[in-house]
């Protein structure tokens, strides 16, 4: 215990830094906020069973039962998930500032270039989630995962290898168990690292291989389970080689050169050509194997790449998400690791490249900042927007069981023929969809606003041929069609 005390001493501007960042960027706003997955989750009962079923996330899925089963109310558990959110997301940059620490010779550096590593812009995908903690704990056991892997090749590990194999075994397969994805993190974190510590190719290799096994075994296993036993039907989207790098190309070219979500179009390439600049400039900093150096680099690039769009290349996706890619932007900061590691700080020309990371590392913690809140202040306008839609509802359905005596009981949905995704002026950030643009988020948003229960009916075919040839970009009295103890909603 007492060396535990001394290792928080010794590391409290770190930890305060790390608490600092994450508080500031995560923490000042934690009032309730629904994304559209949200509204099911919380009121709808077996959603556990679409989490294993669907998304083939067993661990996830019995977290969930639990909640269900012990009947927590809503607003428990999305407090105590954004709080452990935030404990669980320091705690991972100060590991990670800690291990990085041989390699920046800065405390304050490292703990910025952990943090915009760790949240990075992708990031903010997971923060829209009722279960963020539990992304959370992901990133925090692919650090954990990370360092222990790390210290094995630095001979810091007094462990025999055997036991640091069961370590991280655990922590990826919980990672993997939970979201399959963030194991991905893993690689990432640990490529500038696989150069670093290897003096001679049989080293490299052995290295690659180490963390393709100890990464390949939880994937594969969870891969097989979701495609086999359950089956998830998300899988397999894309079945021809062409196909399959067509799409990646696409979703490449669409997050790296495009408006991709909250990243606006240009700063992923702005980004890309600081580093580039800092990995040119590195080479006259006084390295000792300019080509090595240049290689490296590459290696950590192409790496990245892969292992990030790893689900598009297996083709089981098409469609991408930030959270999909999180690990992807990891690369401005693990490639700047591997550049401050490999340079002489003693030469005068290292200074260039160091202050070219210095000023990416601050754009993007700047950029994350006033980014991160551009997207919690458009949910929570979007929010607004649906409560404003359900009220509507409300008062229509209050005013005609009033004239009629009748009480509404069921409600059927319809679209008209171009359904908005985002309500206008909340697009911004493409993190918004309405709840009622969501199959799975329309009815229960109502309830949820009404705090009234309603049977989901059959639509009309007539009145689905009849609404799907309008067209509105606002509320129509015209969309709601009352029918006995039947209300028959088009969303527009």
């Amino acid at each position: 215990m007492g060396n535990e005390i001394i290792g928080i001493k010794k590391y409290k501007t770190i930890l305060a830094l790390s608490l600092f960042l994450v508080l500031l960027n995560f923490g000042i706003d934690y009032s309730f906020e629904y994304a559209t997955d949200t509204y099911s989750t919380f009121h709808e009962k077996g959603t556990w069973v679409h989490v294993l079923y669907e998304n083939g996330r067993p661990l996830k899925s019995l977290i969930f039962y639990i909640f269900e089963t012990l009947n927590i109310p809503a607003g428990l558990i999305y407090h105590l998930s954004h709080f452990l959110g935030i404990i669980f997301l320091t705690f991972a940059v100060v590991c990670f500032s800690v291990m990085l620490l041989p390699y920046v010779k800065s405390e304050v550096l490292g703990v910025v270039l952990s943090f915009t590593i760790l949240a990075n812009p992708f990031i903010i995908n997971f923060w829209l989630f009722e279960e963020k903690s539990l992304f959370m704990l992901i990133i925090l056991l692919n650090v954990i995962a990370g360092i222990v892997t790390l210290n094995r090749w630095t001979a810091k590990s007094d462990r025999p290898l055997w036991q640091d194999i069961v370590i991280i075994q655990i922590c990826l397969w919980i990672s993997v168990s939970m979201y399959q994805t963030g194991i991905f993190a893993y690689v990432v974190l640990l490529l500038p690292f696989m150069v670093i510590h290897s003096n001679k190719l049989k080293d490299f290799v052995i290295k690659n291989i180490f963390v393709a096994v100890m990464f390949g075994i939880p994937l594969a296993t969870s891969f097989a389970l979701a495609k086999f036993f359950l089956p998830v039907t998300r899988l397999g989207v894309n079945t021809t080689i062409s196909d399959i790098f067509k799409t990646t190309l696409q979703i490449f070219h669409f997050v790296t050169f495009e408006n991709f979500y909250n990243v606006e179009k240009g700063y992923f390439v702005m980004w890309l050509i600081i580093l580039m600049l800092a990995v040119v400039f590195g080479v006259f900093a006084g390295v000792k194997d300019r080509l090595g150096f240049i290689v490296g680099a590459l290696y950590i690039t192409a790496g990245c790449v892969v292992v990030s769009f790893l689900l598009f290349l297996t083709g089981n996706s098409a469609t991408c998400w930030p959270r999909m890619i999180y690990s992807y932007g990891m690369l401005f900061g693990v490639v700047s690791i591997y550049v401050l590691h490999e340079i002489d700080l003693h030469q005068k020309m290292s200074a260039v490249p160091k202050a070219l990371i210095i000023v990416l590392t601050v754009f993007i913690l700047v950029y994350d900042y006033i980014g991160f809140g551009k997207v919690f202040l458009e949910r929570h306008r979007a929010n607004q927007e649906d409560l404003y839609y359900a009220e509507i509802i409300g008062q229509r359905i209050d005013e005609y069981e009033q004239e009629t005596g009748n009480t509404i009981d069921t409600l059927c949905y319809y679209k008209d023929h171009n359904v908005a995704v985002f309500a206008e002026g909340f697009n911004k950030t493409m993190l918004s969809e309405r709840a009622q643009a969501s199959g799975w988020s329309r009815h229960n948003s109502i309830e949820v606003y009404l705090d009234r229960k309603f049977t989901q009916g059959e639509p009309d075919s007539e009145l689905e041929e009849k609404f799907s040839q309008e067209d509105w970009n606002m509320f129509s009295e015209k969309q709601l069609v009352f029918d006995g103890n039947t209300l028959h909603i088009c969303v527009y």
